[in-house]
């Protein structure tokens, strides 16, 4: 029977019967093993660390888009209270939200010859439009009744339509609450820019 001195740094005592390539692989594993389990733990603290990372962005974003929404909510109602309407007394306001963030409000202008009246949608588009802008992500409107959400009018659908087709809309009440759709929803199979293009 061999007796050799162990090779593991924490025994120091002698081993029989093993040999001294033996316990060197032996050591050899458990160092291999020792560092796989310490890389796996970085990765995972990593992940851990890159999750919270990603949560705190999303929540931040969250929070901007609340923030972002409020303001527009805010100015559309703030629009109505400036819409002419002295024939059907029906006062509306709008409030379109940029891709820059810009905000940019209108509200309807009737006039004597009644046809000639615009919607607070497309003064508000019009003025967008004057002002330079061609990117909008977002569009709030209201009006004044208090017991149902209201959207834009057919036509002012097909204007919105006419600056893409990916708007939020948001229909508002003159309480602030609001009812959060999409123009797609809206105005399905619309007829787009995009048709005139194919021909």
């Amino acid at each position: 029977m061999s007796v050799v001195l162990s090779q593991h740094p924490s025994k120091n005592n002698i081993i029989p019967g093993k040999s001294t390539t033996t316990i060197v692989q032996q050591t050899a594993l458990y160092l291999k093993k020792k560092k796989k389990e310490e890389e796996e733990e970085k990765k995972e603290r990593k992940k851990n660390t890159l999750s919270k990372v990603l949560y705190y962005l999303v929540q931040r974003n969250e929070t901007l888009i609340i923030m972002a929404v409020a303001e527009l909510v805010a100015k559309c109602l703030k629009a109505r209270e400036m819409a002419y309407c002295p024939y059907s007394g029906f006062s509306v306001g709008a409030a379109i939200l940029t891709t820059g963030g810009a905000i940019i409000t209108g509200c309807n202008v009737e006039n004597a010859s009644y046809g000639l009246t615009v919607c607070a949608e497309r003064t508000a588009i019009q003025r967008a439009v004057a002002e330079g802008y061609r990117r909008f992500t977002a569009i709030a409107v209201t009006c004044d009744i208090k017991d149902s959400f209201v959207g834009p009018c057919g036509a002012c659908r097909q204007v919105l339509m006419e600056f893409g087709t990916e708007w939020d809309v948001y229909l508002t009440k003159p309480d602030g609450t609001y009812k959060k759709t999409s123009l797609r929803e809206l105005l399905p199979l619309a007829f787009t820019p995009a048709h005139l293009q194919k021909n």
